[in-house]
């Protein structure tokens, strides 16, 4: 029996998922991949977006929505959803057992994930890293990402 490689992707919010959907669709529709899928962050809510029936469409095979998400954009709002999503996403990691973690750019809702990849030993490939986003929590984010991948893939020479 062949073994396929497991492959975990978070997406949270329209921008990053439209510059990864080709990815996922090759992902999905090779069956040397087994494509997870976990949709949150601005995905779920109504105020920015909710673009559940647009993931729909891609039909991508297996995708779990996130039960959390941030409702407010202040410090202590964040703070709540990390720590809550803390143990869903552990649960659902621990569930998929994934080969690699696939993770883009610098959003705060990737810390979960990190937590939850260094604990449980799951390797992570991160795109977008050496960019810098001056002044901005991004760029700390970001470079927590860069520590902690495995693979990393960057925009561009300027980035590497």
């Amino acid at each position: 029996m062949k073994t396929t490689f497991r492959i975990c992707y978070f997406s949270f919010n329209r921008s990053e998922l439209g510059l990864m959907k080709n990815l996922l669709k090759d992902f999905d529709n090779d069956k040397r991949f087994e494509l997870k899928t976990i949709i949150g962050g601005s995905h779920l809510n109504k105020n920015f977006g909710n673009t559940r029936l647009e993931i729909k469409n891609l039909k991508i095979s297996d995708v779990t929505f996130l039960k959390k998400y941030v409702r407010e954009t202040n410090k202590q709002a964040i703070f709540k959803f990390l720590n809550d999503s803390n143990q869903e996403i552990s649960n659902i990691l621990s569930r998929i057992k994934p080969h690699i973690i696939l993770l883009m750019g610098d959003r705060y809702e990737l810390l979960s994930f990190l937590n939850s990849s260094i604990l449980f030993d799951f390797p992570i490939a991160h795109i977008s890293g050496g960019e810098i986003t001056e002044g901005a929590i991004d760029n700390q984010i970001r470079n927590i990402l860069t520590k902690t991948s495995h693979l990393h893939f960057v925009a561009n020479q300027n980035f590497k």
